[in-house]
C-alpha cells in the first residue's frame, strides 16, 4: 500500500486552503488514484475545549444556528471558522470525489458532546461539531456512512480520547470499534 498524506502540520505546502493543492487532490480522487481517503479534518474550531468558562479560546460555532460560526465573531475569530469552513467543505469534496470513484473513506473527528449525545453534559448543550456541519451530514447520508464512537485509550491511547469515525459501509470491520471503551 502507498500512502499520501496532506497534514498542514507537517508539510504547510500541502495545504488544502491552497487552491493548487486542493485542485489536484481533488482531480487525482475524481481520477481513482486511491483505493481509500482517509480525512481527520482539524477539530480546533470544534472543540470543547472553547466552551470552558476560563481565560481560553473563545467559543467559534454554536447548536443549532450558528454551527458555521458565531455571528459577530471578532475579525480573527471569524477569519478561523471561514478558513476552517473552506477546510470541512474541500475535504468533504474530496470524499465525494473518491467515493465516486470506488474508494472507500473514513472520517475521523470527535463526537458532539451536546443535546442528543450519548456522553451530553449540561455545559455543552451548545456545542457544534464537525458532524453538525450540513454539507458532512448531507455526504454521510448520500453515501450510507455508517457511525462507530470509541475511546481510543482502549487501543493503546494515553488519554481517553473520544472518537468518532463516519466510514463507507463496504469497512464492515470497524463495526465493532464502538465496543472499544475504556473503563
Amino acid at each position: 500500500w502507498e500512502a499520501v498524506e496532506l497534514d498542514l502540520c507537517d508539510a504547510p505546502w500541502l495545504d488544502i486552503l491552497d487552491n493548487r493543492v486542493f485542485e489536484a487532490m481533488l482531480l487525482a480522487c475524481a481520477q481513482g488514484a486511491f483505493d481509500h481517503v482517509m480525512l481527520g479534518i482539524p477539530c480546533n474550531s470544534f472543540s470543547v475545549a472553547r466552551m470552558h468558562e476560563d481565560d481560553g479560546p473563545p467559543q467559534l460555532r454554536r447548536r443549532p444556528h450558528e454551527v458555521m460560526g458565531i455571528e459577530d465573531l471578532p475579525p480573527f475569530a471569524a477569519s478561523q471558522v471561514a478558513s476552517a469552513n473552506v477546510i470541512v467543505e474541500r475535504s468533504i469534496r474530496i470524499a465525494r470525489a473518491a467515493a465516486m470513484s470506488g474508494a472507500t473513506w473514513v472520517i475521523e473527528n470527535p463526537p458532539s458532546r451536546g443535546a442528543g449525545s450519548e456522553r451530553w453534559q449540561a455545559r455543552y448543550h451548545l456545542h457544534a461539531s464537525l458532524w453538525d456541519v450540513p454539507c458532512v451530514q448531507e455526504f454521510i447520508s448520500e453515501f450510507s456512512g455508517q457511525v462507530v464512537r470509541f475511546d481510543q485509550c482502549s487501543m493503546g491511547g494515553k488519554w481517553q480520547k473520544w472518537t468518532q469515525l463516519a466510514y463507507d459501509r463496504r469497512l464492515v470491520a470497524m463495526d465493532h470499534w464502538g465496543a472499544y471503551r475504556c473503563s
